[in-house]
C-alpha cells in the first residue's frame, strides 16, 4: 500500500473536485495511479485514505452527487437552453415594463408642463401652492363651477359631493 504525500493527497483531491464522469471507485483508482504515476494502486488504498482525511471522503461523495445531479437533471446543454429561455422571457418581460413605464412617465410629464404652465400664467406663487387646503372643501368648490369651465391639469369630470 502506496503512502501518500500531503501533496499526493492534494492532488486526489484536485482531481475529484474536477471529476466530472459518473464516479466509480474503478475507475477513480485507475485514473489516480495514472496521475500519481503508482504501479499498483487498489480499492482499499483509496478507501484507507478516505477514513484518514475526511476531505477526500466529502470530495468522493460531492463528484457522486454532481454526477447524480447531473444525470437528474439532463445534460448540460439542455440545463443551459432552458436557462438562456427562462432569461429570454425575463427580458422581454422587462423591455414591456420598461415601455410600459416611459409611456407613463411621457404622460405624467406632459400634465406636468400643463400645471406649470397653467400656475404661471394664472400667477400662482409657490406661497400660494404651499397653503394647506380642505380636500373636501376644494372638491366641493371645484365641483360647483360652471360646466363650460374647465380645469386644464384635470382630464376626469370631478367627482361627484
Amino acid at each position: 500500500m502506496p503512502k501518500f504525500s500531503k501533496q499526493e493527497v492534494e492532488v486526489l483531491k484536485r482531481e475529484l473536485d474536477h471529476w466530472d464522469d459518473k464516479f466509480s471507485m474503478d475507475a477513480f483508482v485507475i485514473h489516480i495511479a495514472k496521475v500519481l504515476n503508482f504501479k499498483k494502486l487498489s480499492k482499499g488504498t483509496i478507501y484507507n485514505l478516505m477514513k484518514d482525511y475526511p476531505e477526500v471522503k466529502s470530495r468522493v461523495d460531492s463528484a457522486r452527487a454532481r454526477y447524480r445531479d447531473k444525470k437528474n437533471f439532463g445534460s448540460g446543454n439542455n440545463t443551459d437552453d432552458q436557462l438562456l429561455k427562462t432569461a429570454q422571457d425575463q427580458i422581454s418581460m422587462l423591455k414591456a415594463e420598461v415601455l410600459s413605464l416611459k409611456s407613463e412617465n411621457a404622460t405624467l410629464q406632459e400634465k406636468i408642463i400643463q400645471m406649470l404652465y397653467n400656475a404661471y400664467y394664472e400667477k400662482v406663487s409657490i406661497s400660494n401652492l404651499n397653503n394647506p387646503v380642505d380636500t373636501r372643501e376644494a372638491v366641493s368648490v371645484l365641483s360647483e363651477r360652471s360646466s363650460q369651465e374647465s380645469i386644464a391639469f384635470l382630464d376626469k369630470p370631478l367627482p361627484s359631493k
